[in-house]
């Protein structure tokens, strides 16, 4: 979490999804507007590099960390969620909420 802090992203911890909801409510002042992914700001900031991002990891890290996890846990593992932060250099534009 420091390492995501460094990069001006506040990160927030909870415990489940409810007091994730509970703590979105607290931040985001009735009547704002919310980027929910419909932009196109990601093919305007290189939305193909993304896709690179994204190919290396079903292709590289992926296989790599499967073998892990069968090896370690005698389970498969999964891509669940990609959560993509390199950094902000406005303080306070971004918050990450974890649980």
């Amino acid at each position: 979490m420091e390492e995501i802090e460094a990069r001006g992203i506040k990160v927030l911890r909870v415990q489940d999804g409810s007091e994730a909801l509970a703590r979105i409510e607290e931040l985001i002042p009735p009547g704002a507007e919310v980027m929910n992914g419909s932009s196109t700001t990601l093919i305007e900031i290189g939305y193909l590099d993304l896709l690179k991002s994204e190919q290396r990891i079903r292709e590289y890290a992926y296989p790599l960390e499967d073998a892990r996890s069968k090896k370690v846990y005698g389970a498969a593992s999964q891509i669940g969620k990609c959560v993509i932060l390199s950094n902000e250099r406005q303080q306070g534009l971004v918050t990450l909420i974890l649980s």
